[in-house]
């Protein structure tokens, strides 16, 4: 099946499922020629409680983009579209990014401060 029709495919089978892990194997298998099993289900059980189904769907169809796929750390590459969507949608997440500089300054004042008492 040509990639547009399978992407089409999904995504309407995405919208009514129960168990989006294992629409979201069957695409990525489908998507990439892989074999999924009961390892690539839990790894999408968790990326689906991180990010949403829709999220990584988009980012499986980001990852079908890229012209060189290394498929050691899956998990990890699929995160990184996940992630990169979600930034490009509401901004640098917090979170992931906190200014250190910041933090390191306003430890350095409380251990100033704690000299000075002592």
């Amino acid at each position: 099946m040509e990639a547009e029709n399978l992407a089409e495919f999904y995504y309407e089978k995405l919208h009514d499922t129960v168990n989006p892990a294992l629409v979201l194997s069957q695409f990525y298998g489908n998507l990439f020629s892989k074999e999924y099993g009961r390892s690539e289900i839990i790894m999408f059980n968790r990326l689906l409680k991180l990010y949403g189904r829709f999220t990584i769907y988009f980012s499986l169809l980001d990852m079908h983009s890229m012209t060189e796929i290394r498929f050691e750390n899956v998990y990890g590459l699929i995160s990184y579209f996940a992630k990169k969507r979600l930034e490009q949608k509401y901004g640098v997440l917090s979170f992931y990014y906190k200014n250190l500089d910041r933090e390191v300054t306003s430890i350095e004042k409380l251990i100033e401060k704690q000299r000075k008492q002592n």
